[in-house]
């Protein structure tokens, strides 16, 4: 038996990851990424029965989950181009999708679902301007707004 060898070395290293959203109804949540939010239903394709399903979008996958009992506590940031997420705001506006601006560690698109699992668009850059901007102030100046986990010192 030989053992395969990957493509490149990159392809050693890659990880592959999909978050889980859990939702009350599997139904109503598939039915809102793909209505609202452009996704496609990815698998399964044909079983009404199943309370699990996913959904994908370009390179981002999600998998929806029928669990009552852990609604709405999925949070998942989405990293797009200045010119993606400026279409991406018009395209949900053009549904009446809400969408809020929010700060989590840096302003941030945000999205929930009927669930109230969260996608967080950060807008493209800001990371960078924040970091060499907060360089030049005291931490206790630098600006404070909700929603940010704070880490400990």
């Amino acid at each position: 038996m030989t053992n395969p060898t990957p493509a490149s070395a990159l392809d050693q290293d890659r990880w592959y990851t999909r978050p889980v959203f859990f939702v009350a109804d599997i139904h109503r949540a598939a039915q809102y990424y793909i209505e609202q939010l452009g996704f496609a239903k990815q698998w399964p394709t044909d079983n009404d029965a199943a309370t699990v399903c996913q959904v994908h979008r370009g390179e981002c996958e999600i998998i929806l989950c029928e669990a009552e009992s852990r609604v709405g506590t999925g949070r998942l940031f989405i990293a797009l181009t200045a010119v993606a997420l400026a279409t991406l705001r018009q395209e949900l506006a053009s549904r009446h999708v809400p969408m809020a601006d929010t700060w989590w560690g840096y302003d941030s698109l945000q999205l929930l679902d009927p669930d109230g699992n969260e996608l967080l668009f950060p807008e493209p850059g800001y990371a960078l301007r924040l970091t060499a901007t907060a360089i030049d102030r005291p931490p206790e100046t630098a600006p404070v707004r909700t929603g940010a986990c704070r880490a400990l010192a």
